[in-house]
């Protein structure tokens, strides 16, 4: 449980691991982007068995929160991925899909996930993936 808050400025990092009962919030200004997947060490983050490796992971626990008018952007790695995560709130952010043939976001098995008043950047239908995902709702504004 916590937050992290980024301020204005670019911040450049691997893939991180998002737990449960967190915020993390990005002030106007603010962008995260991924490395390049072929950075050195970039990939600290390991995988779960049958689950892609994402920018943003979160597996399991409940009360995930991204924030703030900042954007996010997951380079060659799939934006967000959340497997069997409960509550998860999208508010006021802008997310920008990287290359890639993957999907750039995956919520599988999750329950109790909003979008409010968030914007999606280069996102196709083909790589939003909702498998078993229940109780989605979007505000102020449209899911590719």
């Amino acid at each position: 449980g916590g937050k992290v808050e980024l301020g204005r400025g670019r911040y450049l990092s691997g893939p991180l691991r998002l737990h449960g009962d967190m915020t993390l919030q990005l002030d106007a200004g603010a962008v995260l982007m991924a490395l390049p997947a072929a950075t050195p060490n970039v990939a600290a983050v390991l995988p779960l068995p049958g689950v892609p490796l994402g920018f943003l992971n979160c597996v399991g626990g409940d009360g995930l929160r991204l924030t703030g008018q900042g954007r996010l952007e997951g380079g060659a790695y799939p934006l967000l991925v959340c497997h069997r995560t409960g509550n998860i709130y999208l508010q006021d952010i802008e997310l920008k899909a990287g290359s890639g043939d993957t999907a750039a976001l995956t919520l599988r098995e999750c329950h109790g996930v909003a979008f409010n008043n968030v914007q999606f950047q280069d996102f196709a239908p083909d790589r939003i993936e909702l498998t078993g995902t229940t109780d989605l709702v979007v505000a102020n504004g449209r899911l590719p």
